[in-house]
């Protein structure tokens, strides 16, 4: 992997958060679930982002994320 592409400080996504960006993705453009969870599965097997859920903090929601309920 290209250095840049994950973040530094991964945050834990929120659970159930695949159904969540597959319906706004699917508002935009074509596609479907799989590369959404091939997306995702990419992201969240990184050490990183492992080492994040260590300390059980929030889990953060797409929806928060751009600042709507």
């Amino acid at each position: 992997m290209a250095a840049g592409v994950w973040p530094e400080n991964p945050q834990p996504l929120a659970v159930g958060i695949t159904d969540v960006i597959t319906a706004e993705f699917s508002k935009t453009c074509a596609g479907g679930r799989g590369p959404v969870r091939y997306a995702i599965r990419s992201y969240t097997i990184n050490i990183r982002y492992i080492r994040a859920l260590l300390p059980y903090g929030a889990r953060y929601n797409i929806m928060v994320s751009l600042g709507t309920k």
